[in-house]
């Protein structure tokens, strides 16, 4: 992969262990919601000038496409999908449904992917820009409540969604670990990432990297107007010390330095960590793809 140009790479582990030793780390979670349709509150929404249309998702993607890779929620650690893959989506899973929510001008403002089950309504993906979408694709999933007997939400989100409803212990929600990820050029991270802050004095990181030597040694960051600038530096003295595993944890925003810092996993004095830290994305990363 670095041979051919990579600078991040994801996967989908069968062993989290095994792929450590290759410099991977788990940086996504997957959060499981399920309630019991006979549980569900009462809820009535005002009417609203859109409407929304079930499709088959290969008559849906012209019309998500551009909304899914644009959307917020697919911005931090999300990938952009291409027509390939939307093509090997809709060939994989012939049983998924769409339901798009357009306003009355026609834009799309929301969509619905799911599955019927014989019991259980599975959504796959939830996607919605406005109140009016959010409204109208719950009130077509409460149109489904007396055919099946549970709902079920799998979902990249990163935080519940218990205390919206009016009994927040009708839904029983599991966060579970997801895929991995692995910085391939920490070079080429280092110059594209997206910093959080204008500035930052010089600090010099030590990177173990037990797999690709190109990544590990000593490297100097700084910031200014911002502008980063990197080097690697032959020899100096090091204020942080940090494995790749736990520098992409950081660098994606899944856990911070300083509480890495707090269970051992990162070296150096405090100050100098949330120096660091600050100029790292801190907002969870959402992986909505499996492959």
């Amino acid at each position: 992969m670095r041979a051919e140009g990579v600078t991040l790479s994801y996967l989908a582990p069968f062993s989290y262990g095994f792929y450590r030793r290759f410099g991977y780390e788990q940086t996504f979670d997957q959060t499981h919601f399920e309630i019991q349709t006979a549980d569900l509150p009462r809820l009535k929404f005002a009417p609203s000038a859109g409407q929304v249309v079930r499709m088959t998702l290969a008559q849906a993607v012209p019309l998500i496409d551009a909304f899914f890779n644009q959307h917020p929620d697919n911005q931090v650690g999300g990938v952009q999908r291409t027509d390939w893959w939307w093509q090997y989506d809709v060939m994989k899973h012939s049983d998924w449904e769409v339901a798009v929510y357009r306003e009355d001008t026609g834009r799309v403002a929301g969509y619905m992917i799911y599955t019927r089950q014989p019991e259980t309504f599975v959504i796959q993906e939830l996607m919605t820009s406005t109140v009016a979408s959010q409204e109208q694709l719950l009130s077509f999933i409460l149109k489904h409540q007396s055919a099946y007997a549970t709902i079920q939400y799998e979902s990249a989100l990163t935080e519940s969604l218990a205390d919206l409803l009016p009994d927040p212990t009708i839904v029983k929600t599991t966060t579970v670990p997801h895929m991995m990820a692995r910085i391939v050029s920490l070079a080429d991270f280092f110059a594209r990432y997206a910093y959080q802050v204008a500035e930052l004095s010089a600090v010099t990181i030590v990177v173990q990297d037990d797999f690709l030597p190109e990544n590990a040694g000593l490297w100097q960051l700084s910031i200014h107007a911002g502008h980063a600038a990197v080097t690697k530096l032959a020899t100096g003295t090091a204020d942080i010390t940090v494995t790749i595993q736990n520098l992409t944890k950081a660098m994606l925003g899944y856990r911070t330095l300083e509480s890495q810092a707090h269970f051992g996993h990162v070296q150096g004095t405090p100050q100098q960590i949330a120096q660091l830290s600050a100029a790292f994305s801190h907002t969870k990363p959402m992986l909505w793809d499996y492959f």
